[in-house]
C-alpha cells in the first residue's frame, strides 16, 4: 500500500542529486510536528521532509516561474503531493521522511511573505534557468555569431544546434557537446583499409593522411547530437570529404565524399558512404568518380529489371510523396549513371515512383558519367 502525503510551504533548500544515473531535485522543508505521545517521551516539534522532483517536473516548475518573470530565489509557496518512500540513500535524503513528488502547484503572491529566509540553492547554474525551444534557439544563434561558432573551452567549431548553453558567472557561453559533458576529444584513428581509401580520395600518402586525421576536428564543424556517434562536417568547399563519422573511442566509422562517389571496378557498383566494414581486396580496383547535381526529366530515366522485380515499401513511397508536397523537392537525390544507352537509376527507386505518382515531370538527381 502506498502512503500519499502532501505539504504546503516554502523550502529551506533546493539540492541537485544523482539517483540511478539520473538527476533529481530535492526540496527540503521544515514543518511543525505535533502528535500524541506517552508521558515522559521527548516531543519533536519540527520534522524535516525531502520532496524529490524528476527533471521533467523541475523544468515544468521553471517554466511556470518564467511565465510570471520569477526565479527560484523569488519562490513563495508550493503545494506538493507525493508518495512516501523508504528506499532512498541517506546521502540524497536528509529529511525525516522522503517523498517522491507526483503533482505540485505553485502558489504565487503579489509580494514575498515577510520574514522569509533565503532559499539555499545547491544547483548547477546551467539548471537554474528555463529556456523554451524558441528562446533557446534564438539565444544559441546569437551566441554562435558572437563566439564565431567556437566552443569556449576547446575551440572546436560546431553547428549552433549541436552546442550547449552554459551559465558562466553572469554570462552565457557556448560549449561543444564533449566539453559540456566533461569528455575529452578522443584521438582519431582509422582502419588501415579505410585510411587507404581516404588517402586515395585526398591524393596523399598514408603518413600524411594520418596527420590529416590527427588534425581533422579543428578543420570540421561538429554537427552531431550524440556522444556515441560524433559527426563532423567540412565547411570548406574544396575539401573532398563532406562528412566524417567517428565513434566515441576515436575510430572513424565512415566518410561521405563531397561531390564524389567511390566506384569499384571489380564489383561494378557505386558506394556513396565508405565505412570501415567494407574490405577491399585490391585498392587498384577503386576509383573516385565526380558526381553532379542536375535536373532530369522523369521519363528519360531507365529502370533496370532488378528494380522492377522489387516491391517497394508503400510507406516509404508515401513519405516521399508527403515530402515532395510540402517542400517541392525530394528528401534526398536519386543517383543516376549516364551510359551510352541512356540514364540509368542505381539508387532512389522509391523517390522515382513517388515523382511518377505525383506527375512530376522533372526531378533533381545526382548524375555520374560512366567511363
Amino acid at each position: 500500500m502506498t502512503l500519499r502525503v502532501k505539504t504546503q510551504g516554502r523550502p529551506i533548500a533546493i539540492r541537485q542529486e544523482r539517483l540511478n544515473g539520473e538527476y533529481v531535485f530535492c526540496f527540503d522543508f521544515k514543518e511543525p510536528f505535533t502528535t500524541c505521545i506517552p508521558n515522559g517521551m521527548p516531543n519533536q516539534e519540527e520534522i524535516t521532509s525531502t520532496y524529490m522532483f524528476n527533471k521533467k517536473q523541475w523544468y515544468t516548475l521553471l517554466r511556470e516561474l518564467s511565465k510570471i518573470d520569477k526565479s527560484l530565489k523569488d519562490l513563495n509557496e508550493l503545494r506538493l503531493y507525493g508518495n512516501l518512500t523508504l528506499y532512498i540513500s541517506d546521502s540524497i535524503s536528509i529529511g525525516d521522511i522522503t517523498v517522491i513528488v507526483q503533482d505540485f502547484h505553485y502558489i504565487p503572491y503579489s509580494v514575498q511573505k515577510p520574514n522569509s529566509s533565503p532559499i539555499q540553492l545547491l544547483i548547477d547554474p546551467s539548471y537554474l534557468t528555463f529556456f523554451d525551444h524558441k528562446k533557446r534557439t534564438s539565444l544559441a544563434k546569437e551566441l554562435h555569431t558572437q563566439y564565431d561558432g567556437q566552443c569556449q573551452k576547446c575551440g572546436q567549431r560546431c553547428d549552433y544546434r549541436s552546442m550547449r548553453i552554459k551559465n558562466y558567472g553572469s554570462d552565457n557561453i557556448l560549449l561543444c557537446l564533449l566539453c559540456f559533458c566533461n569528455r575529452p576529444m578522443p584521438e582519431i584513428t582509422a582502419t588501415k583499409q579505410l585510411t587507404k581509401v581516404i588517402a586515395k580520395l585526398l591524393k596523399l600518402s598514408m603518413k600524411n593522411t594520418q596527420d590529416v586525421l590527427n588534425q581533422f576536428p579543428k578543420k570540421y564543424a561538429f554537427v552531431g547530437n550524440s556522444l556515441q556517434k560524433l559527426i563532423y562536417w567540412a565547411w570548406d568547399q574544396d575539401n573532398p570529404i563532406l562528412l566524417m563519422e567517428v565513434s566515441n573511442n576515436g575510430l572513424v566509422n565512415s566518410i561521405t565524399p563531397r561531390n564524389h562517389i567511390l566506384y569499384n571496378n571489380a564489383e561494378k557498383n557505386y558506394i556513396d558512404i565508405i565505412d570501415n566494414r567494407i574490405t577491399y581486396a585490391d585498392l587498384s580496383d577503386l576509383r573516385f568518380v565526380k558526381k553532379q547535381r542536375i535536373n532530369i526529366l522523369v521519363d528519360q530515366i531507365c529502370i533496370s529489371d532488378q528494380f522492377l522485380k522489387k516491391k517497394p515499401d508503400p510507406l516509404k513511397i508515401q513519405r516521399s510523396k508527403n515530402y515532395y508536397t510540402h517542400h517541392n523537392n525530394s528528401s534526398r537525390l536519386p543517383l543516376i549513371v549516364q551510359k551510352a544507352n541512356g540514364l540509368h537509376l542505381i539508387d532512389g527507386y522509391t523517390l522515382y515512383i513517388a515523382a511518377q505518382e505525383l506527375n512530376i515531370a522533372e526531378i533533381e538527381c545526382w548524375i555520374i558519367k560512366e567511363k
